[in-house]
């Protein structure tokens, strides 16, 4: 006899748990907050990078405040 990945029963896609829901609600939402909690980390370091190379670099410079800027606009 062989082993077929149809054979036997398996849950079908729709067919999840009425707890998929909700742990996917949280699940998100904990990424949501990593992620704002990352963006307020790194945008000082970008500010003080730009700083750093304003005199050396103005493009890089210039590109770092963008990049910082645009974290705060999200």
């Amino acid at each position: 006899m062989s082993a077929s990945i149809t054979s036997g029963t398996y849950p079908r896609a729709g067919a999840r748990s009425s707890a998929a829901s909700p742990v996917r609600s949280a699940a998100n939402a904990v990424w949501r907050f990593l992620v704002r909690l990352g963006a307020a980390r790194a945008q000082p370091e970008l500010l003080r990078l730009s700083r750093l190379h304003a005199q050396t670099n103005p493009a890089l410079s210039r590109q770092l405040k963008a990049a910082a800027h645009s974290l705060l606009n999200g």
